[in-house]
């Protein structure tokens, strides 16, 4: 990859909230419809637990345990292995509904006229192997802040645009993350300091309840899109046929002509 130079910080952060504008709205729609839909799964998993012990044990019991306090521990011991199976369940579909949104609005982040409807589409495309990618990326940024925070930085740094990379070069999960630690390669200090940069502005505006949430994750995507387009290759292209020039002859030479039968 060629060297690429980074936009000054004031410019970047200056285009980063002009792009906000255009993109705030949809972003907020995305993130409440987001933590909506995971308490509705999680809820939906409990429930479904709940009838499968009603069924388990008799509704006539169960509902006698369920009024009696004193005997909820019983129900917990004698139920500790099926809420078990509940609770991985419901940690999946909060996962699973998580990186489906947190996908979309990675679109909606760099798309020029983002859609609500049209960015959860794009956020459904492959999204196993988004999630896959979202597990393999978490997992290493945690081992790296067990090794004492700096290697945990610096792989926030290498990885950080990952999920940009998978969302605009359509690669897979692991060829995602080598993409991103490309991007970042003569540019390391300048993104790490535009990513701490990132972080005070964004917890900065997040101080204020509710809509400094919305507002604050929404620029902290969109800003972070917009550095990863000046780290990356120019944009590919659709896929065209190659143009077959036709071969030039000289000037006043008729082509040959096939004899006559």
């Amino acid at each position: 990859m060629t060297s690429v130079t980074l936009q000054p910080v004031g410019a970047w952060v200056s285009d980063s909230f002009s792009r906000l504008k255009d993109r705030v709205l949809t972003l907020s729609l995305l993130f409440i419809f987001g933590w909506a839909l995971i308490a509705i799964g999680v809820v939906l998993v409990y429930a479904l637990a709940v009838v499968c012990l009603g069924f388990l044990q008799g509704w006539e019991a169960f509902g006698r345990v369920m009024l009696d306090p004193r005997k909820l521990g019983y129900l917990w011991d004698a139920s500790q292995g099926a809420l078990t199976l509940f609770n991985v369940l419901a940690a999946f579909v909060a996962l699973r509904i998580y990186c489906w949104v947190l996908l979309a609005a990675i679109h909606a982040s760099v798309d020029p006229a983002p859609r609500f409807g049209a960015s959860l589409r794009k956020g459904k495309d492959r999204g196993y192997a988004f999630v896959a990618l979202f597990v393999v990326q978490q997992a290493l940024l945690q081992v790296g802040m067990l090794l004492l925070v700096l290697p945990g930085l610096i792989l926030g740094v290498w990885l950080g645009f990952a999920a940009w990379a998978f969302a605009r070069e359509r690669t897979g999960a692991f060829a995602s993350l080598a993409a991103s630690a490309r991007a970042v390669k003569g540019q390391f200090f300048g993104v790490l300091g535009r990513m701490l940069l990132l972080g005070l502005i964004g917890l900065s505006i997040m101080v204020v309840p509710v809509l400094g949430w919305l507002v604050g994750g929404a620029w902290m995507l969109v800003a972070w899109g917009a550095l990863y387009e000046q780290l990356r290759a120019p944009a590919p292209q659709p896929g065209r046929s190659p143009v077959r020039t036709q071969p030039t002859r000289p000037v006043g030479v008729r082509p040959a002509t096939l004899p006559q039968g």
